[in-house]
């Protein structure tokens, strides 16, 4: 993980795929993934992220890692919906993050009024999340 964080990406790489070889549990899965990210191979991440999931169905963390790859490969369906099998997950540690991207997805997609819809629910239970109240701020001139 150290290496990761410093930038190491070629290190992180290899100490994650040695690690994934012995122990494939999602923490390791969505690191080796948001490594290949930093590489710049969001396809074979999101391959990883996909082959995980199909032998770990419930997990957020992952559903919620796949999500922001297929944003950034402008996949909004199959960002949308892996976001979406996350929140059904209903993973505490993951919910949140979960239900603002759905909101960012929708933004993206063009489909404000479901943005709107999910924003002004998710305000309800995160009034805390300053980010979140401007953007509502936003949507709402849309």
């Amino acid at each position: 993980v150290y290496a990761y964080y410093l930038g190491n990406y070629d290190e992180a790489r290899g100490i994650f795929e040695k690690e994934r070889g012995k122990n494939d549990n999602a923490q390791v899965t969505a690191y080796l993934g948001k490594t290949y990210s930093k590489l710049g191979d969001d396809s074979y991440a999101a391959t990883l992220m996909e082959e995980y999931l199909k032998k770990t169905p419930e997990d957020a963390e992952i559903c919620n890692e796949l999500g922001l790859i297929k944003l950034r490969q402008s996949d909004l369906e199959g960002a949308l919906a892996a976001f979406q099998k996350g929140i059904q997950i209903n993973d505490e540690e993951y919910i949140q993050s979960l239900k603002y991207n759905e909101i960012v997805t929708y933004e993206y997609m063009r489909d404000f009024e479901k943005a709107k819809e999910r924003m002004a629910e998710y305000v309800r239970y995160y009034p805390a999340d300053e980010k979140a109240v401007r953007e509502n701020k936003f949507l709402s001139t849309r």
